[in-house]
């Protein structure tokens, strides 16, 4: 089912990124992804390609940066070898990854879990809130695993901030620099 035009402008907004609670960051990525054929109609009923990463620390933090957890539809070889063996379900992207514990990464000392391999949504959102509430669901189970409290609507919109702002606190804070003062 295609996204309504009006909402997922809506949800165009909330694209960014987010601080998080012990240093972690969030970032959501949506972009229009008009079907060129039936199969990418089938791979992407949303009619938008969309990604939601929560990511570990890392200074500067990198909005590429190690990823926890996350919800998308981007191509993943996990979703696909799922479609391949079950021919009769549907073939959307649509996949969430969990926190993967068994292998784990060391940040500045700490040591963060890596992303398991995608595991496909039973159906794709049918509503950008459909999937803000999944990437909400997804957040907080994240941040639990943690130990971290998950921060209420206001506490996460006061963190976000727009990919170009990201940027720029992110130059201030590479090493050698003194934040807030441009070289």
């Amino acid at each position: 089912m295609v996204w309504n035009a009006s909402s997922a402008k809506a949800l165009e907004e909330l694209a960014g990124a987010y601080a998080l609670p012990g240093g972690c960051w969030a970032v959501l990525t949506i972009n229009p992804s008009p079907p060129k054929n039936a199969e990418d109609a089938a791979k992407f009923p949303e009619g938008y390609g969309y990604t939601w990463a929560v990511l570990a620390p890392g200074v500067p933090p990198n909005l590429r940066g190690h990823r926890i957890a996350g919800v998308d539809n981007t191509d993943d070889k996990h979703v696909r070898d799922q479609i391949k063996a079950n021919p009769q379900a549907p073939s959307h992207r649509a996949h969430r990854h969990f926190p993967d514990w068994k292998e784990v990464k060391t940040i500045r000392g700490q040591e963060w879990p890596v992303d398991g391999p995608g595991i496909q949504l039973e159906a794709p959102p049918a509503t950008p809130h459909d999937f803000w509430l999944c990437c909400m669901d997804c957040l907080e189970h994240a941040l639990s695993e943690l130990g971290l409290d998950m921060p209420n609507e206001e506490q996460l919109l006061a963190g976000h901030m727009l990919e170009k702002d990201f940027r720029q606190m992110q130059q201030s804070l590479r090493p050698g620099k003194t934040p807030g003062l441009a070289r």
